[in-house]
């Protein structure tokens, strides 16, 4: 900043010079606001600035009697404040000028040129009375200098005179003769006694027995002696219940509501928005907006609000140069063009938007962020009371509404119990030693018995669920688990077998769903003794040609494969059953007894290994290999496939079918 506009701004700011009200014990400090603008009126950059004060005994000219600096003053949006006398005392310097009634303030800041000097305000020459604080005292009588016994001819009742004790006027020695004033025939009387009895014209006193009626209060008493009587509700204000229950009971509210953070973009003419929605609260009886937001220069930002009804309110028009804006509007800060305070005495409910741009090209990207736009509203609340204590009743509490006990309702514990007759009908108690809740039924105190947790339609600690039901088939059994394969529970509409595990390959598979049998593309051909549903595994026998194999099993099942078969079946077990047992599901086993035919009807075959010898259930049967084109035959052995099958060696198949 050259010379000329540098004392053309500390000019401005030399004529806003003004000293603040002196304390009470005559300090030797003087306070001094100021402000610092450029030429065309905006303030200067921030900073710290060297400036030097000195006053003077005349407007020019003259002779210093005072100086201090070079002193650093800061400037914060071109406003700064310092008090003078922190380096170098005021006082004595002071008192010899003010003894002329004259004393100038000059300024220099830096290297340029004193300003035109400024006479100081009357504050400054309290300094001169802290004079009088040292001034030697010749002649003067302390307190030390006069004896305890000085009054005592003055205090005593024994040597006060009648009418000092009494009061009487026909106790006065001497009475005042009027003679020379007024003949004393044409004195009153009661200038004469004292007493008000002999008083005429006697002012009009308070009517005794009156009172004002119900809701008014005392306000006076009128000419003719009657009360002059108010409303109570005239003189308390709206938000008084505070006052007058010494803080217990609370009408007043105070609300904030967010909207939010997000980033500002730099250089960007449409700028963004947040938005905090205010529910319907009532009357406001104040309201703010509170901004928090960093950025590379607040000289580059603008902001502007707009309420619910869409008046607009420009809050922030680049002003100043700092890298973080933290204000509340309308107080302290105030806004560049709007009033936010008409919306006293309103109802603020809507969504309040907040326009945020940055108005200058930086290096692109997000210049900052705003991280907090916040709505507060101080509401008087018609429909709302809040008590800061405990509420005690001796009386009975009648509730026309809802009570909401959002941190529950207690019941106090009392070691007496109290009478249950017809007036306390419906009175509710808790048994300390029992700790049961109990009821007044008019004649005795019956004990309240609670339905069980589970069904209350409350997710109570334990509990998975609570569907309001005791059912024990649907998603959430009647113990309040959520249902599943392997409870033990057969699941109405979801399960078709639950055996208490989920183990596959016993009687229930791990799905809970058995499948039906009809695996075969014929359903005669489906042979019992071989069937595990279980297992997803049907034996299919009949005259099936090896090229339509395939052809035996129905829709969804293909002819197993041999890794299929050893994943039912480890090696030295094989299908169970018996023809009398068709269509029930059957456990895989080691050793079963044999009743289908060849060899020998109830015979048992064992398969505890693969040693073991003939296995009926694997002889003559047929899978695929793993490539899904070899077939395999059951060699008869507790274990082994034969992959020497060829075609055209047989025309008659029976075939194990697997669930795809």
């Amino acid at each position: 900043m050259n010379a000329q506009r540098l004392a053309r701004a500390l000019l401005c700011a030399s004529a806003l010079l003004a000293a603040l009200p002196a304390a009470a014990a005559v300090p030797t400090l003087v306070p001094v606001h100021g402000a610092l603008l450029a030429p065309g009126g905006l303030p200067v950059p921030d900073g710290l600035y060297e400036v030097k004060f000195r006053i003077h005994d005349a407007e020019t000219g003259g002779k210093e009697l005072w100086t201090e600096g070079l002193v650093q003053v800061g400037i914060k949006n071109g406003g700064f404040f310092t008090t003078l006398g922190q380096k170098t005392p005021l006082g004595a310097a002071l008192a010899v000028a003010t003894a002329n009634g004259q004393a100038w303030l000059g300024v220099q800041v830096e290297s340029e040129p004193e300003l035109p000097r400024r006479v100081l305000a009357a504050v400054p020459f309290a300094l001169r009375a802290a004079l009088a604080e040292g001034l030697d005292c010749s002649g003067c009588i302390g307190a030390t200098h006069l004896s305890p016994n000085l009054l005592n001819d003055f205090v005593k009742s024994a040597n006060l005179a009648k009418v000092a004790v009494t009061g009487k006027f026909e106790d006065l020695s001497g009475k005042p003769d009027f003679s020379a004033y007024v003949a004393n025939g044409a004195l009153a009387e009661v200038a004469l006694t004292g007493a008000f009895g002999d008083l005429k014209k006697v002012p009009q006193m308070a009517k005794v027995g009156t009172a004002c009626g119900s809701g008014l209060a005392v306000k006076g008493i009128k000419a003719d002696g009657s009360l002059d009587c108010t409303a109570v509700s005239a003189s308390l204000p709206l938000d008084g219940l505070a006052q007058i229950s010494n803080g217990l009971l609370q009408n007043v509210f105070v609300d904030s509501f967010a909207g939010g953070s997000i980033p500002i973009p730099d250089a960007d003419p449409i700028g963004v928005w947040l938005q905090a929605p205010v529910p319907d609260l009532g009357t406001a009886l104040e309201l703010s907006v509170s901004i928090d937001l960093t950025t590379t220069s607040t000289g580059q930002i603008r902001l502007k609000l707009y309420a619910p009804d869409n008046t607009e309110y420009l809050l922030h028009d680049k002003g100043g140069d700092a890298n973080v804006l933290k204000v509340t509007y309308p107080k302290p800060d105030l806004p560049v063009a709007g009033d936010l305070t008409t919306w006293v005495g309103k109802n603020p409910q809507g969504s309040w938007k907040l326009h945020i741009v940055d108005t200058k090209a930086g290096l692109g990207g997000n210049d900052g962020q705003v991280k907090a736009f916040v709505v507060t509203v101080k509401t008087l609340a018609s429909g709302k009371l809040l008590v800061n204590g405990n509420l005690a009743v001796k009386g009975t509490v009648v509730a026309g509404g809802n009570i909401d006990a959002t941190h529950g309702l207690q019941i106090p514990v009392g070691n007496v119990t109290p009478p249950c007759d017809k007036a306390n009908v419906g009175a509710i108690r808790v048994d300390p030693v029992a700790g049961q809740l109990l009821v007044c039924d008019g004649l005795n105190w019956r004990t309240l018995t609670f339905l069980a947790l589970c069904g209350n339609g409350v997710l109570n600690v334990g509990e998975e669920c609570d569907d309001s039901n005791l059912t024990k088939t649907d998603a959430c059994t009647d113990v309040c688990k959520k249902a599943k394969c392997g409870d033990g529970i057969v699941q109405a509409g979801v399960e078709t077998c639950d055996d208490g595990n989920e183990i596959d390959g016993d009687a229930c598979p791990k799905t809970c769903k058995v499948v039906a049998l009809q695996a075969c593309a014929i359903k005669e051909a489906e042979h019992p003794s071989y069937t595990t549903p279980a297992k997803d595994v049907v034996l299919c026998g009949n005259k099936y040609a090896p090229s339509n194999m395939n052809g035996a099993c129905n829709a969804g099942w293909s002819v197993c494969r041999l890794a299929q078969w050893n994943a039912r079946y480890p090696k030295g077990s094989f299908p169970g059953g018996k023809q009398a047992s068709f269509g029930v599901d059957q456990t895989a086993r080691s050793c079963g007894v044999w009743n289908a035919g060849a060899p020998v009807n109830g015979e048992t075959w064992c398969c505890t290994n693969c040693n073991d010898g003939y296995n009926p259930w694997n002889s003559g049967k047929y899978l695929l290999a793993d490539n899904g084109t070899t077939i395999l035959k059951g060699s008869g052995g507790c274990c082994g496939w034969d992959t020497t099958f060829s075609d055209g060696s047989s025309s008659n198949m029976a075939v194990y079918c697997c669930r795809d």
